[in-house]
């Protein structure tokens, strides 16, 4: 007697194989058939959970986000400006897997047509936003808010497109150097 599926197991190994696949070789490569592939198996163990690649994209964008780690809490650091340094290392991968998830992150930003696609894009920077304005509102004042967030938010993105790219030259020592650099031209604005 066959064992019943465990559908949750399944979603994770697809997304995980979707990212890289994704990684690998952008969006056109990610296919049912080579999801299959990398399962071992025929595509019926794709379209049991995903029946189109429409489907496959939307999935793997929810699994995506579902399994993004939580955001750093601020409980454990001395203060604010600790809390806003620990959060922009949070969001640059800073291991291989991490870095892997990036590449595929970024190979669907590229194809922004896939309606799943700008969901997943738009979805993560509202997140981002969110999590950076709790962060920096206790710092800098209300007027200079979201300039203190699109300051943020390109600083992590350029750091971690950056790491991605070259993650020899981009040493977690290194991002820290950039993340510290960047918390104390935020605690200037609050300053100012």
């Amino acid at each position: 007697m066959p064992r019943p599926l465990d559908v949750e197991k399944r979603k994770s190994d697809i997304a995980r194989i979707a990212f890289e696949i994704l990684a690998r070789g952008g969006p056109r490569g990610l296919t049912l058939q080579a999801v299959a592939a990398e399962l071992g198996g025929s595509v019926t163990k794709v379209t049991h959970i995903y029946r189109t690649r429409a489907d496959l994209m939307r999935g793997t964008v929810e699994r995506y986000i579902e399994l993004t780690p939580p955001p750093v809490s601020p409980d454990g650091v001395s203060g604010p400006l600790e809390h806003l340094r620990a959060m922009l290392l949070d969001m640059i991968p800073q291991s291989e897997n991490r870095r892997l998830q990036e590449r595929g992150r970024v190979a669907l930003i590229g194809d922004k047509d896939q309606a799943s696609a700008k969901i997943f894009a738009d979805g993560m920077e509202e997140r981002a936003r969110r999590l950076l304005r709790d962060a920096l509102a206790p710092l800098v004042p209300e007027r200079r808010l979201e300039d203190a967030i699109d300051y943020c938010r390109a600083g992590v993105n350029g750091i971690t497109l950056s790491t991605v790219e070259h993650p020899d030259h981009w040493t977690p020592q290194r991002q820290r150097i950039m993340v510290d650099l960047m918390v104390d031209t935020v605690r200037g604005m609050g300053e100012s």
